[in-house]
């Protein structure tokens, strides 16, 4: 079976103006793209046609940078309802814009939510910034333990206006590696960029 681990159906019209001009620069298919995002049934055929048996639909709340409200969890959920053995559903939590994050988590469950994703230059956070003081990202990380939910991390940098590239460093998941030895956590674009080749190499042979 072949899985895809990161496509990103996400809702376009979300995207903020300064995001989806580079997006339309950039990709020379988006009207394709924007097709597969609006139609599951498209998109299916498209896995079908590329020989893709699953795939994960990555999604992530991200309002600064990108303009993704937590609307895109609603979102994934009701779009991988067309299959849910092929279409794989990966939410998130921004945990500086949530008044309740338990409660959101929780939410999350209700939803069905098959992975968590965390952008660090584009929700502008470290991944080990429960070290100081944002206690709900520990809540996110405690609570996706326990439901063994696993958790991925965008590493490496981004080209989209407002990024923050000094939060996609990898060695800041090796606290999250430390403390949460239980929480299953693929990193993705892993070294990309300038971090290629550097704290990669320390950190993800540890665990």
């Amino acid at each position: 079976m072949i899985t895809d681990c990161h496509i990103h159906i996400q809702p376009i019209e979300m995207f903020k103006p300064r995001a989806l001009e580079l997006m339309k620069k950039k990709r020379a298919n988006l009207d394709q793209i924007s097709e597969f995002c609006r139609s599951p049934k498209a998109f299916l055929k498209h896995l079908d046609e590329s020989g893709i048996d699953r795939a994960v639909l990555i999604n992530y709340v991200a309002p600064e940078v990108i303009g993704f409200t937590s609307g895109v969890n609603q979102f994934v959920a009701e779009y991988t309802k067309e299959n849910p053995k092929r279409l794989l559903s990966c939410g998130s939590l921004h945990p500086r814009h949530t008044s309740n994050v338990m409660a959101d988590m929780e939410q999350l469950l209700r939803l069905g939510i098959r992975m968590i994703k965390i952008h660090p230059p584009h929700q502008l956070l470290f991944p080990n910034d429960y070290l100081t003081g944002v206690k709900e990202l520990e809540i996110i990380y405690r609570a996706a333990e326990a439901n063994g939910i696993p958790v991925m991390f965008h590493t490496g940098t981004s080209i989209f206006p407002g990024a923050r590239n000094k939060y996609g460093d990898p060695i800041y998941i090796d606290d999250v590696a430390v403390d949460f030895p239980k929480l299953w956590r693929p990193a993705i674009m892993d070294g990309h960029g300038i971090f290629s080749g550097s704290a990669t190499s320390q950190c993800l042979p540890r665990h």
